[in-house]
């Protein structure tokens, strides 16, 4: 996510560190070979011609730790989660689905053989054309500096302004809070500001909706009670908690915002609005903010105004799902629609049409269509797009369940699905071929509402059984399905698992929320911390 999380769609950074270590993998298995180097670098140009400067810069930092171990033997590095693009979706209950943010790994790198420098220019040539890379390679070479070591004096600059964004971010529905993820002490928690002391949950929706790690900045989706504290976008420091600006959403009075996606320094965010609480009269928009000060920027309709579904804004290309219309594809800058898909509206009573929140990588949109049911189980499919003209690709065969946000991680598509039931909450994990829809395996268990995440073969799934039942977390082979462990946790929402240094994060509950720590190993518990409320979300800088 960094023309929005350094094109954090299309190249969030876990995805880019687990291409990279595929690719130096293959590599070192052909080294000795005469076109190993110059094929390591043309897969990169392959992969990452399209990124912005934030990933070329992430790709350069890879390589530099490759160059510093090209003759040694590598140390072990755990592979790269899926992009942080966390589902919250929750079955009729949960607040919109929520992109979470990207990690950043320091990487500690040595001084390199000439064959590294060589590589990297030819890389650096290809990529973006850049004297700067090449004069940052020379400087490198020519003074010797040890960059990764720790007695440099940049690596210590460095290493200090990492370390005061790491940890697990947790967002609840009225706090955020940052973490350390070794100890499980709270460093910094934000509560929402403006909770009038009138404030009564079942009339009042007062909430933090979803939130975004960028850099040094956590930006924050409030819906606000309206009136003198109306919804707002809050950017928090993220080494201190405490306020950058504050800018509210519009000047009408009844303001609630569902969704918001950053691109290129853009903050969309997806808003409904009304004249007063007895209207009837609705209307779906888009406003964008400038992320550096919150100044407000265009509007969008939405089409037809239909209600609004998935969001997604990247490269500069705003995609949204809408309940009357469809898929869209509009330009962000133009407001030109550039397609749109309309599919097939369901006919019988109670039912719907939900499209989740694409993932887009390599000019194909991956996503799931849900036939929604107020009375029945609903249908879900997931399906490929041609991001550039809206072509359906390929689309699988129905499964049972209301399918969550999917990700797709080296050419697989995971999914997770909710059937919910007057006992326990039923549902499955799903594998699909990225290629043409086949299904590849499927784990039938609880209700997974959230996006699973991928880590070292293995992919992480929460599973829901209901509200008065004990959620779990689950361990399952990526390849075959087969499950390596579980772990109970309190009954409530859960968020996606994710995995970093050997460590699996979770956070569930309902009124009282608490955050996991696992041992990717076995699931056994590390340690919990309380984080106050009903958490939505969570996300890990590392």
């Amino acid at each position: 996510m960094n023309n929005h999380e350094q094109n954090r769609a299309q190249f969030p950074p876990l995805i880019v560190d687990a291409q990279i270590d595929e690719l130096l993998r293959s590599c070192r298995q052909r080294k000795g070979l005469p076109a190993a180097d110059e094929q390591l670098a043309s897969d990169l140009h392959v992969l990452y011609e399209a990124a912005n400067a934030g990933t070329r810069d992430r790709v350069w930092q890879r390589l530099v730790g490759h160059i510093a171990s090209n003759d040694a033997t590598p140390a072990p590095h755990e592979q790269g989660v899926q992009e942080r693009n966390v589902s919250n979706e929750r079955h009729h209950h949960m607040r919109n689905e929520t992109l979470s943010p990207f990690a950043r790994k320091q990487i500690h790198v040595r001084r390199s053989g000439l064959w590294g420098i060589v590589a990297a220019v030819i890389l650096a040539t290809l990529l973006v054309g850049s004297m700067a890379w090449v004069i940052a390679l020379e400087h490198y070479h020519n003074t010797g500096s040890d960059m990764g070591s720790a007695n440099g004096a940049n690596q210590q600059q460095q290493t200090s302004v990492q370390e005061s964004y790491t940890g697990v971010y947790v967002q609840t529905a009225n706090n955020v809070q940052r973490v350390d993820a070794k100890t499980g002490k709270m460093i910094w928690r934000y509560e929402i500001p403006f909770i009038p002391a009138s404030y009564d949950k079942k009339k009042n929706v007062v909430s933090i909706v979803q939130f975004i790690v960028e850099g040094d900045t956590v930006y924050t989706l409030i819906a606000g009670p309206g009136g003198e504290n109306p919804s707002a976008l809050v950017a928090l420091k993220a080494d201190t908690g405490k306020e950058r600006w504050s800018q509210p959403l519009t000047n009408r009075p009844f303001v609630a915002p569902t969704y918001m996606s950053l691109d290129d320094g853009v903050i969309y965010v997806e808003v409904q609005t009304a004249q007063s609480s007895e209207s009837r009269n609705v209307d779906y928009t888009i406003y964008s903010f400038s992320a550096k000060d919150g100044k407000q920027d265009s509007t969008y309709a939405v089409p037809e105004n239909g209600y609004p579904g998935a969001m997604k804004v990247q490269k500069g290309i705003l995609y949204l799902s809408t309940d009357k219309g469809g898929l869209y594809a509009m330009d962000a800058r133009s407001k030109k629609q550039l397609w749109q898909w309309k599919g097939t509206q369901p006919t019988g009573l109670g039912q719907g049409l939900a499209i989740r929140v694409p993932y887009i990588l390599n000019g194909v949109l991956y996503t799931a269509i849900v036939n929604t049911s107020e009375v029945g189980d609903g249908q879900s499919k997931v399906a490929a797009f041609s991001a550039e003209n809206g072509k359906l690709l390929w689309q699988s065969d129905a499964f049972a369940g209301e399918a969550a946000t999917p990700t797709v991680v080296n050419g697989v598509m995971y999914v997770g699905s909710t059937i919910p039931k007057t006992g326990p909450f039923e549902g499955a994990l799903y594998a699909f071929d990225a290629t043409n829809g086949r299904q590849i395996w499927k784990v039938m268990t609880n209700a997974v509402q959230s996006t699973p995440s991928i880590s070292n073969g293995i992919v992480y799934a929460s599973a829901y059984a209901g509200i008065d039942l004990k959620a779990r977390v689950l361990a399952v082979d990526l390849k075959t399905g087969r499950q390596k462990w579980q772990h109970q946790i309190e009954q409530g929402w859960t968020t996606t698992p994710y995995r970093q240094d050997g460590v699996v994060y979770e956070a569930a509950g309902f009124d009282k929320g608490t955050l996991y720590a696992l041992n990717a190993s076995d699931g056994s518990q590390k340690w919990t911390l309380d984080v106050g409320d009903s958490p939505n979300d969570l996300t890990i800088v590392a």
